[in-house]
């Protein structure tokens, strides 16, 4: 991890369901006083005991209500937890989760717990499991390959590191979980199995520590490590309120007394686990049942509720395109009907590359995809200086979609959407402030400075119409870009700071429609202490900090006329292009229907 003698500003995880909430006052005390005494910690507690008298007047415990499950379901969903509160987590530095039943023992310090750059860590298991550990039902997404590195196989009671990577982790792991449990699939050891293969799969982000910081209480002075966080033993039978207690009371001291300490854990938590799934089978079935049926309709639901969204949002257009711009039957026409025609365009719409210096950038979806292709066409049909286009997925785009881009642009290149956080990862550890920003809109100013190779980056957007050629642009991209380039906007935008400041007016006229800089005029820096400045609670501020931070990051700033380059005045001969954003979107439509535009589906 990086800035390692900083302060770090840590969310703990504390899930204390049933009895577990007994453990808290211990967790917290020993964690406030040994576990990183000089940062900033905030402890997230999920427990159905919100009105537990340990909570009152402790500013920094953030209580969250939470369901009662029967084991191993509460274990199971606590990364379903965690994403409940993704947005609070997202403010913090790190995140880590420790296990309700441990306490720090020992001090841990700053200086020796952040020693390490990777983004993500976990605890090697100090029963030493080994390949035995691992789940290997084929029909588990936690199931790991024979061919994987099985080497070292860490316990799920401690683990977490950098808020955005641990987020990305515990949303993908929950979905995996929900996957198998809508297939009647429970992993052996649960959500630690899950978290043991996306270690593996992410085995260079990951730093393990040993197993002094999973010390077991029934292991004492038994294991060769500093005692750091102990494990408490610990009647599971009792805590997780299942039956049967005096048999297993009686069962672990066997275990203790003939198999030895070393084994106990592994061999306990295996035969209650296959003894409660066998006798409970029915309700296991039940439960799994219920999981299945939720599963369906929540997906029911989301459908739904898409659509519903995507019909509000044709309805807004055809009223606006009928009420405010008069283009009404133009509109539904070319929405609906002609503008799909360049889906089946018989001809390629790019053009040879001939510029080797140059990028080309556009962030898309599936909503945008035929606005791309007619904003592209438009584009290729009136420019000279053609150089590699990159074609960025906002994670929506089809199958479909893509047979076509490499059918009708075949030299493109297609940036997945998670490309930059699995191919970029020293850069964004070196610039923590990137790696929470998310979304197309941050894409288009980050993932284009990272991706691109060449000198000069030009980045359009799918909403724009070109009608003829750009002068100012082609010159500056022949002269290498010595100024950035962007449009005018129609009106100011206003950005407010944390300390309660705006931006300063001269930054806030700008429009990144069209953006063109050469990468060493972009300043990085800059962009860093502009966003780090932003009031994230002010919405506006949020929405428009990427089109405001290429304002504040680009040296030897150009705003491009903005009676040839235009957003609400109409075009006329002279005009060069036009931006075509939200409130004039039909109008976009209805000019595909001009005879100028109509024959770019016959180029």
């Amino acid at each position: 991890m990086t800035d390692k003698h900083n302060m770090k500003d840590v969310a703990i995880i504390f899930i204390g369901i049933g009895k577990y909430i007994d453990y808290f006052p211990k967790y917290y005390k020993t964690c406030k006083e040994f576990f990183l005494p000089k940062s900033k910690k905030t402890f997230y507690v999920f427990t159905d005991n919100i009105n537990n008298d340990f909570f009152k007047r402790k500013e920094d415990v953030i209580v969250i209500k939470t369901k009662s499950e029967k084991w191993p379901f509460s274990t199971l969903f606590r990364f379903r937890y965690i994403n409940s509160i993704s947005r609070d987590l997202l403010k913090h530095t790190h995140i880590i989760y420790i296990d309700a039943d441990m306490y720090i023992y020992s001090k841990i310090c700053e200086q020796e717990f952040f020693s390490y750059k990777n983004p993500l860590f976990g605890v090697k298991h100090p029963g030493s499991i080994g390949i035995k550990g691992f789940e290997h039902n084929k029909e588990s997404l936690a199931c790991v390959n024979k061919s994987d590195d099985l080497s070292i196989y860490r316990q799920g009671c401690f683990w977490g590191g950098e808020a955005s990577y641990v987020l990305n982790m515990s949303k993908e792991l929950a979905k995996r979980i929900d996957d198998d449990l809508s297939r009647g699939v429970i992993a052996k050891w649960h959500d630690e199995s899950h978290l043991n293969k996306y270690f593996i799969e992410n085995k260079e982000y990951v730093y393990t520590f040993n197993p002094g910081y999973a010390y077991p209480e029934c292991l004492w002075n038994k294991i060769n490590f500093e005692k750091k966080i102990i494990h408490i033993l610990k009647d599971h039978g009792a805590m997780r309120n299942v039956s049967n207690n005096n048999l297993k009371k009686i069962i672990k001291k066997a275990l203790v007394t003939f198999l030895g300490e070393e084994k106990i854990r592994m061999v306990y938590e295996f035969f209650f686990h296959n003894y409660r799934k066998n006798k409970n089978s029915i309700r296991y079935k039940k439960r799994i049942f219920r999981i299945k049926l939720n599963s369906k309709i929540k997906k029911f639901r989301a459908k739904i509720s898409y659509k519903k969204r995507i019909l509000k949002r044709e309805i807004r257009f055809i009223k606006w395109s009928f009420l405010k711009h008069k283009v009404g039957l133009k509109y539904i026409y070319s929405r609906f009907f002609f503008s799909k025609k360049i889906k089946n365009k018989r001809t390629i719409i790019e053009k040879e590359i001939n510029n080797k210096d140059l990028s080309i950038h556009i962030v898309t979806g599936h909503r945008d995809f035929i606005n791309m292709l007619w904003s592209l066409s438009s584009f290729y049909n009136v420019f000279k200086e053609i150089g590699q286009l990159y074609i960025h997925d906002d994670g929506s785009l089809k199958n479909e979609d893509e047979k076509i881009i490499n059918r009708l642009l075949p030299s493109s290149k297609i940036i997945p959407a998670n490309y930059l956080h699995q191919n970029y990862i020293h850069e964004l550890n070196e610039n923590p402030i990137l790696k929470g920003q998310n979304g197309p809109l941050f894409k288009k100013i980050i993932d284009t400075y990272f991706i691109s190779d060449k000198k000069m980056r030009l980045i359009l957007d799918t909403d724009i119409l070109w009608f003829n050629p750009s002068v100012e642009i082609e010159y500056e991209i022949k002269n290498n870009t010595q100024n950035s380039i962007l449009m005018k906007n129609d009106v100011p935008i206003e950005i407010r700071f944390k300390n309660g400041t705006k931006m300063d007016e001269k930054f806030a006229w700008s429009n990144s429609g069209i953006v063109l800089y050469s990468k060493e005029n972009f300043n990085l820096k800059k962009l860093k202490n502009f966003w780090n400045k932003i009031d994230r609670s002010h919405v506006p501020s949020v929405h428009f900090s990427e089109q405001t931070g290429f304002t504040n990051c680009l040296e030897d700033l150009k705003i491009l006329p903005e009676d040839k380059y235009t957003l609400f005045e109409k075009e006329n001969e002279t005009t060069i292009m036009r931006h075509y954003v939200t409130p004039l979107r039909p109008l976009f439509y209805a000019k595909l229907l001009d005879l100028k535009i109509k024959k770019l589906l016959d180029k």
